[in-house]
This record gives C-alpha cells, structure tokens and sequence, in this order.
C-alpha cells in the first residue's frame, strides 16, 4: 500500500496544470549534465585505443593458447602424416589470421604469401 499511495501521488503530482513547467525544466536540467559529462574527442579516441589495444591481446592470448593445445594434440597424432600435415596447416592458418588481424585491410593475395612464407619457414 505504501507503493500504491506514492504513485498515487505522482499522478496527482502530474495532473498539476504547472507540472509540464517542471517537466521541461527537468528535461533541459538533465540535458545540462549529459553535456557537461560528454567525452571530448580525444577522450574518446583514448578510450577506443586502449579498448581496440586490450581486445587484440585478448585474441592474440586465445589465438596463442589455441596453437599450444593443437600443438600437444598433434604431438599425439605424429604417427600419421597427414593428420600432422593437419594440424601443422592449422597452425599456419591461426598464425596469418593473428596477422590479419592486426592489419584492418588485408588483401587475399597478401594472406596467401604471408602462408607460403611460414609453411616454407616451417617445412625448410
């Protein structure tokens, strides 16, 4: 019943002819302080770098703990040959997307050179 009384109150309260008055003024009191609170720019850019920054290490650190796993996988799987030429190409695939990442446009061609070159470094 308490509950039940003060929003009886604020409808009363709102049905007051000076309540749109008060509205306004609330509105533009409100509308002050978003302002004041407002980033600048350069606030903003900080942020976003140091958020883009934190994100990348988040997926490097995942990319990096994925290959290890796969790596003590394939050391299990060392008997056959095609599935250590799996998991070898796995690891080279997660090595140039960690790349890809770290560039915001990367063009195919650019991918499968960076591939070849690591498969080379890799095999001999």
């Amino acid at each position: 019943p308490a509950q039940h009384s003060r929003r009886r109150a604020g409808v009363i309260r709102q049905a007051q002819p000076e309540a749109p008055g008060h509205q306004l003024a609330a509105s533009h009191a409100a509308a002050e302080k978003r302002k004041a609170n407002k980033m600048t720019p350069m606030e903003r850019r900080a942020k976003r770098a140091a958020d883009e920054k934190r994100r990348w290490h988040e997926k490097r650190k995942a990319t990096r703990e994925a290959a290890a796993k796969f790596s003590m996988a394939s050391e299990d799987t060392e008997k056959d040959p095609a599935m250590v030429i799996a998991s070898l190409l796995d690891e080279l695939v997660a090595e140039v997307a960690e790349v890809a990442e770290v560039r915001d446009e990367v063009d195919e061609g650019e991918l499968q050179e960076e591939l070849e070159k690591l498969l080379i470094a890799r095999c001999g």
